[in-house]
């Protein structure tokens, strides 16, 4: 591996060829200068940008190229950067070039952290400035209309609480354009103090009750001049995608010269047929009572149609306002035709009518509704812009691009396609708002001079122009889609063509509902809009080029540097002793290790030729081979006797000569890899020893197999997951089945169902604990017949802990167990049988005791009091083995009722007090009122609080504590027996339950026979309760006794 590496250092040349021309494909103009300004490296954009040769570039100042100047220029962020050593970003026009240039400069430090230079990039952005230059010309041809209109805009951003005033919005409040920024209550300010309250309910409500705009008309006091004028006001919300107000633009017109004319007109109100305006009167009914000549020229059909013209078709709206409302005089705008009318209405309370008077105000819409759309367009174009700001990506810039057109110029639909150089020259949409994918699936548009190419983007994109459709119905280029576009309410369109440079490579593509929607002016700013895009989708592809290369070139200067790193640790650290030599056999490289198998140093051998140290033709003809064909050559093992030093042993080595070639498959070099491989030589000879070892250990092992095969017990060993991978032959002889039937099935094969409880405590045993497992199962042999088995399951571990199979031995206990069985019955029956001469013997004493065969003297009274101490503990032992032998026959007979545990559990401390008095033991007792009670045998209780005192008074040394405590919940009651005495030791704690169990501590001269715990954990988890102990040596035990208090088993 060590010379392969080698290899990879010679390579890394070819590598910095390849840094190179990742360079060189930056599209922005990348160069490397030193503090001095001299350009020491450059990519092929600079040469292309200066339009010179790289031999007129490398070498000269930077500022002698750029700017045609002979000292550094004052504003260079270069300047910035030598001070304190960081990047700096600035817009510089270059007036040699003609240019405008974002240039930044990163500085470059050597090793020791010196300041060396810098990396210059140099991003060309004269279109961008030129598209801004025309965007403000734009907006102040809007603020010069706005201010010939006398109509203002504001714009209020309800997310960022911003509020922005157009110039002529300033000069209507009577400020100075800009003076200040604008603020909501500044111009509640400007308004007349008796309009204030209702402009901003106006306003307030529209946005609290949702409604999409508002109108108004009010008066405003001017700031400098106090002058009164009167304006009309509408706003129109922007609402976000969830349907919230985000954003309220509204106009601002002055119309107090138009309100003096109403006044005029107000005064022909008694010559109403004198009034060049129309007039009209109803009564409260609706009915129409009077027209002036005006209005009989105007609405022709105005009687025929009644309420239903549109000049009074809000009629029920205007009588409810006047009326319920008591309002005098209001005013509304109605639409007839084309028209647009403002009408001014008087209820006159004593006639019982209301009077109408209209004025034709459709100049003024229309230039409002100009002015909205010019200031729409101009507002997406400021918005595209600073989307372009903070685009990341061309896809997401796309799709905000079309979502701004979408929202701000309220158009139905906006998308974006690319061109397709495919056989069909397609279109393919990339981002579109408002888009129905099924209609632009249906347009199957294409940019050939073809029918379905004649339509707006295709002659956009094939001219490179704006294509105009101002009326799909009539427009006969639109006849393809026609049907489709009308079907959805499409009326118009227009293409703008996406460039860079003259080439076309995309469309913006806009519908609207309305016929001849697009203004002479609208088109050159959607113009400019296109434009814009244009850039901004060049500039992020240029963006996203240049960070792919300096990804690469970054890529490839950390590459170079770790295979450096890698090389040199590689070199230092490998224990083979490493050379590279060129191909005259001169040392390039070395290794330390080299260097120490060949007691030469680093300096004494590099620049000299190998064979001046090592002479030999016989390896001098091998390298020749090696550089020659190209082929590596490899001995293993060589012997080697160095004639300079006879008295060392003799050493083994593996030699490997490698042919270091580039592309072309020149060789350039070798690689000299030495490896001391004695010690491994060495091994062999004790693995050769550790061999035969191995062979008598084999014996042994093979011994120990042929006794599990043949073992009588049928042993199997299964994989983690239970499958069986190993069955001795006992199988056979035991079940009848074959080993080679049970290989890769699982035990349960054989087993008869066995209760979950079973499995649970298995799984838990020898899974989760990792422990062995005994219990009992119910086998099947392969005739049918079942067989009672005991089974140990013990898990194989591997050194970290991890199950790797599972060993189990099977021993058929169905004699043994019939067996036991006899032995209990023949232990009951025999404690039946002795029941009776003990039963005769102790009459036959309490009648000796008690005088009726004659007076008795004190000795022999004595006498008889032992034998009938003695005849009650046998009377004890016999109740025991019967109790024993009933569980263990399945005949103990219980009796549950509902008991009150506190009273059984003091009238037991009562029968053992005499034995804790006679030893003088402590008594503690803790037994709270309110016990719940329980549902058990009471005899059951009486038998495990008799055996769990006793013990614990028979343990406990003179003068030690003995205690009972109990404690009640909901589900359970739970008595504590506890003692001082000699505990029991943790290696045995898990025996005490089982039968004829005694503690190593215990003395011979205890009295018992072993069978009381095992005769209590049988009674207790025969009644649903559970029982366990903790205890420690020579500190005492504590035997925990649970009883449920629902209990299910009873």
């Amino acid at each position: 591996m060590a010379d392969t590496d080698i290899i990879k250092k010679v390579k890394s040349i070819e590598a910095l060829k390849e840094w190179q021309r990742s360079f060189d494909y930056i599209s922005d103009p990348v160069f490397i200068q030193d503090k001095d300004f001299t350009i020491v490296k450059a990519n092929k954009a600079t040469f292309n940008l200066l339009k010179l040769e790289e031999r007129d570039v490398i070498g000269k100042k930077c500022f002698q190229l750029f700017h045609n100047s002979s000292a550094p220029w004052k504003n260079c962020p270069f300047e910035k950067t030598k001070i304190d050593k960081q990047p700096h970003t600035e817009e510089v026009y270059d007036p040699n070039l003609g240019l405008y240039l974002l240039v930044t400069t990163s500085p470059i430090f050597g090793e020791q952290g010196e300041f060396l230079g810098s990396v210059h990039v140099a991003k060309d952005i004269t279109n961008q400035k030129r598209a801004e230059e025309t965007l403000r010309e734009s907006e102040d041809m809007l603020k010069k209309s706005q201010e010939i209109a006398h109509l203002g805009s504001w714009d209020l951003d309800l997310v960022k609480n911003k509020l922005t005033w157009s110039d002529e919005a300033y000069r209507i409040f009577g400020f100075k354009p800009q003076e200040f920024g604008a603020t909501y209550k500044a111009f509640l300010e400007a308004v007349h103090p008796d309009d204030r309250e209702a402009v901003d309910n106006a306003y307030s409500s529209s946005v609290r009750d949702g409604r999409d705009f508002y109108e108004i008309e009010h008066r405003v006091i001017k700031k400098t001049t106090g002058e009164i004028i009167t304006v009309y006001e509408k706003c129109h919300h922007v609402r976000d995608d969830s349907g919230k107000i985000v954003r309220s633009v509204g106009m601002v017109h002055d119309i107090t010269e138009r309100k003096r004319n109403e006044l005029e007109l107000a005064g022909l109100a008694s010559f109403p047929r004198l009034n060049p305006n129309p007039i009209v009167e109803l009564d409260l009914e609706g009915r129409i009572i009077y027209q002036n000549p005006s209005a009989m020229a105007l609405f022709p059909d105005l009687l025929e149609k009644s309420l239903n013209h549109p000049f009074i078709s809000d009629w029920e709206d205007i009588a409810n306002e006047l009326i319920n409302k008591k309002i005098k005089t209001t005013s509304h705008e109605a639409v007839v035709g084309k028209k647009y009318y403002h009408r001014t209405i008087h209820y006159l309370e004593d006639f019982k009518k209301i009077r109408i008077y209209g004025a034709d105000i459709t100049e003024r819409k229309e230039k409002e509704n100009d002015l909205q759309i010019l200031n729409r367009t101009l507002r997406t174009i400021s918005s595209s812009n600073q989307l372009l700001m903070k685009a990341t990506d061309e896809m997401s810039y796309l799709n905000d691009v079309c979502k701004t057109i979408f929202d701000d110029c309220e158009y139905e639909m906006v998308w974006i396609g690319y061109v397709e150089d495919d056989e069909n020259k397609s279109v393919r949409p990339v981002a579109s708002a408002g888009f129905e994918q099924e209609y632009i699936e249906t347009l199957k548009l294409t940019w050939a001079d073809k029918e379905r190419g004649q339509g707006p983007t295709g002659t956009a994109i094939r001219t490179g122009q704006i294509s105009l459709c101002q009326n799909m119905l009539e427009d006969p280029k639109f006849l393809p889609w026609r049907e489709e576009a009308l079907r959805r309410g499409y009326a118009s369109s227009i293409a703008l063509p996406l460039k860079d440079a003259e080439k076309t490579f995309g469309a913006i593509v806009i519908y609207s509902k309305h016929p001849n929607p697009f203004l002479e002016k609208e088109i050159v700013l959607l113009k400019e809009l296109a434009s814009d895009v244009s850039y901004g989708i060049i500039s992020l592809r240029t963006k996203h080029a240049r960070v792919k290369a300096e990804e690469l070139l970054q890529k490839n200067e950390v590459k170079l540097h770790a295979e450096k790193n890698v090389l040199n640790t590689i070199m230092n650290n490998t224990r083979a002793g490493l050379a590279y030599i060129d191909r005259n056999f001169n040392f390039i490289a070395v290794n330390f290790t080299y260097c120490q198998n060949n007691g030469r140093s680093e300096e004494e051998l590099l620049g000299k030729n190998y064979f001046d140290f090592f002479p030999s033709e016989e390896n001098r003809l091998l390298f020749e081979k090696v550089r020659d064909s190209g082929n590596q050559i490899e001995f293993n093992q060589k012997p080697l006797v160095r004639k300079n030093q006879p008295w060392q042993d003799i050493t083994y080595w593996d030699w490997t000569i490698t042919p270091v070639k580039n592309a072309e498959d020149y060789v350039y070099g070798l690689v000299i890899s030495l490896v001391d491989v004695s010690e491994h030589v060495k091994s062999i000879e004790n693995l050769k020893i550790h061999g035969k070892k191995l062979e008598q250990i084999t014996a042994e092992l093979k011994k120990v197999q042929i006794a599990v095969e043949n073992a009588s017990d049928i042993i199997f060993i299964t994989e983690e997951k239970g499958k069986i991978i190993y069955v001795n032959k006992a199988v056979k002889s035991i079940m009848g089945h074959r080993q080679k039937e049970l290989i890769g099935k699982k035990p349960n094969f054989w087993m008869e169902d066995m209760p979950n409880k079973f499995f649970g405590q298995m799984w838990d045993s020898i899974y989760f604990d990792k422990k062995p497992f005994v219990g009992e199962i119910k086998d099947r042999k392969k005739n049918g017949e079942i067989f009672t088995a005991e089974i140990r399951i013990s898990p194989i571990l591997d050194n970290n802990g991890k199950i790797l199979s599972f060993v189990a031995i099977e021993r058929d206990i169905t004699e043994a167990k019939r067996l036991d069985t006899a032995k209990t019955e023949f232990i009951s029956l025999a404690a039946h049988q002795l029941r009776t001469p003990i039963t005769t013997v102790s009459l036959t004493v309490e009648m000796m005791l008690s005088g009726l065969q004659g007076k008795i003297n004190k000795e022999t009274e004595e006498y008889f009091n032992d034998i009938m101490l003695n005849i009650k503990k046998m009377s004890e032992m016999i109740e025991t083995f019967l109790n024993v032998s009933r569980i263990e026959m399945k005949t103990f007979q219980t009796s549950p009722r509902l008991v009150n545990i506190a009273e059984i559990i003091e009238e037991n401390i009562k029968s053992v007090m005499p034995q804790i008095t006679n030893k003088n033991l402590y008594l503690k007792k803790d037994i709270p009122p309110g016990l719940p009670k329980v549902m058990i045998d009471p005899r059951i209780m009486d038998i495990v609080l008799e055996n769990l005192l006793s013990n614990a008074i028979k343990y406990t040394q003179e003068r030690g504590l003995v205690g009972v405590e109990a404690q009640g919940s909901r589900d359970s009651v739970i008595i504590r027996v506890f003692d001082t005495g000699c505990g029991i030791p943790k290696k045995q704690q898990s025996k005490v339950f089982e039968k004829l169990f005694r503690a190593d501590n215990v003395g011979e001269k205890t009295e018992g026979v072993g069978l009381g715990l095992y005769l209590c954990k049988s009674l207790i988890e025969q009644s649903g309760g559970k029982i366990w102990l903790k205890s420690e040596k020579d500190k005492g035990s504590i035997f925990y006794v649970s009883i449920p208090v629902n209990n299910k088993k009873t």
